[in-house]
């Protein structure tokens, strides 16, 4: 499948697989580079999705899963500049708290879904971000991301607290 998507520069679906079969939204996504080549064929590729869609059908007549989709974007709407501003400054936060070196986007353009940004960068569970991926509004999204932040955040805090207490005299509080 990889190898006729490059040959014919298409893109391709990505579906989460589940306990019960697929998830019942995914993602399309083009192949932006072939990171490396195996002898026994398998390759490392950089993908970037796209479009957002539903699964209507899935066909197996071919070695790959194939499937007919309904593409779908958000409802009209955006996010104040509070919430966003928000969400970067808890991500920032996060990331400097778990001692990353990931930088911050000086220059994100205000039409950016900045929830897709941030969710493909947090180490969260797959659930979480099919979660965010199935939502069809950019402020419910970024709501999503703003809880899970100020569940997530008070617990680094402590950490860290307790990281700088054990180089001294061990008392955390």
């Amino acid at each position: 499948m990889i190898g006729e998507c490059l040959r014919q520069k298409r893109e391709f679906g990505i579906v989460q697989a589940q306990k019960k079969g697929i998830a019942a939204v995914g993602c399309s996504a083009e192949i932006v580079s072939v990171i490396n080549r195996y002898e026994d064929g398998r390759l490392d590729i950089l993908t970037e999705g796209h479009s957002r869609f539903r699964v209507v059908s899935t066909n197996q007549s071919r070695t790959f899963l194939q499937g007919e989709v309904e593409f779908f974007d958000d409802e009209p709407g955006g996010i104040s500049r509070e919430d966003r501003e928000r969400a970067l400054a808890s991500h920032f936060e996060l990331v400097h708290l778990y001692g990353s070196e990931q930088e911050n986007f000086p220059n994100i353009p205000p039409d950016t879904r900045i929830s897709f940004l941030l969710t493909s960068l947090l180490p969260v569970d797959l659930q979480f971000k099919q979660a965010v991926l199935e939502l069809r509004s950019e402020p419910e999204r970024v709501r999503l991301l703003n809880e899970y932040y100020d569940t997530v955040l008070p617990k680094m805090r402590h950490l860290e607290t307790a990281k700088k207490a054990a180089r001294g005299n061990g008392h955390v509080m």
